[in-house]
């Protein structure tokens, strides 16, 4: 908690309007520093009524402080036990989630888990009117929480009876004769406006985060698709990148194939080339051959007469 101021004006101003003193009992030392807490409260006070800062006490001195006083107010769980179960009106101001659960279970036990108040409503606000009408109901809630203690003796009781006789024990204390031991404990809700009002800002701050997790949901959902994609896009990628080097490859093939059939394409016009020549030579030669086969028939046939 930063700002404690939201939190010592009326809880001084009831004191004030009530001739009450405000006494702070830490219930733990480092490192959630209660004591630390405490001094910061101090200093958020005016100054208009008696203030009393305790050191840390054992655990069976902060519960008797605390079933002494007329009222509690308290951020922890333990005060809260220690007050209902002494008939002393208790209101729990929550500081997260996990504090709220624990303290609704320690007031709902006692028909009064209505008088639990978030932190962020009580510095807006609520806590003076809160912790009023706790103050004006004080009666009725002790009448209320004293008829309620011999019913938790007798559970206590019988719930010990029953763990002696698992174990085999001797049996212990009897529960109270003629007293009601279980069944529903009626409920002591808060019945002033700025009870409306705190179910009311939950109602639409529960529909708020459902809606918001609605969001978030749908949010992760296309989260998950958009990476669906995107994996989808670079295997594709991938195999596109595979395709340009085969195309590559085959454009390489394909040139060298190309330089090679150039190369034989350049033979054979040698060749040609060649074939053209040796024919013009023919073509020269053939007139001599001519004559050089008409000599050898001339002496084909002078050498016939002579004989």
């Amino acid at each position: 908690v930063e700002d404690l101021t939201a939190l010592a004006e009326p809880i001084e101003r009831l004191a004030v309007e009530t001739g009450t003193e405000i006494v702070f009992i830490p219930h733990a030392g480092e490192p959630d520093g209660d004591r630390e807490l405490g001094e910061r409260f101090a200093a958020a006070l005016r100054g208009e009524v008696s203030f009393h800062l305790l050191d840390l006490p054992m655990a069976s001195e902060a519960a008797a402080l605390t079933r002494s006083a007329r009222m509690v107010v308290s951020m922890r769980y333990h005060p809260l036990v220690f007050a209902v179960s002494a008939g002393v009106p208790a209101l729990a101001i929550s500081v997260d989630d996990y504090t709220r659960s624990k303290q609704r279970g320690a007031l709902a036990h006692a028909g009064m888990e209505g008088w639990t108040l978030p932190l962020e409503f009580a510095g807006a606000g609520l806590l003076y009117p809160a912790a009023r009408e706790l103050w004006e109901r004080g009666d009725e809630i002790r009448a209320h929480l004293e008829e309620l203690l011999p019913i938790w003796e007798n559970q206590f009781q019988e719930h010990w009876q029953r763990v002696g006789r698992t174990l085999g024990l001797a049996e212990t204390k009897q529960p109270e004769p003629g007293v009601e031991s279980a069944g529903e404990v009626a409920e002591l809700s808060p019945q002033g406006e700025w009870y409306a009002a705190l179910r009311a800002a939950q109602r639409v701050t529960a529909a708020l985060e459902s809606k918001l997790s609605e969001v978030k949901k749908h949010s992760e959902e296309l989260r998950q698709v958009v990476e669906a994609r995107e994996s989808e896009i670079a295997e594709q990628r991938a195999l596109l990148g595979d395709g340009r080097k085969q195309m590559d490859s085959l454009k390489q093939e394909l040139e060298s194939q190309g330089k090679i059939l150039q190369a034989r394409e350049k033979e054979i016009e040698d060749l040609h080339t060649a074939g053209e020549a040796g024919s013009k030579e023919l073509e020269y030669l053939r007139p001599t051959l001519a004559a050089r086969q008409t000599e050898v028939e001339s002496l084909a046939t002078e050498l016939a007469a002579r004989d």
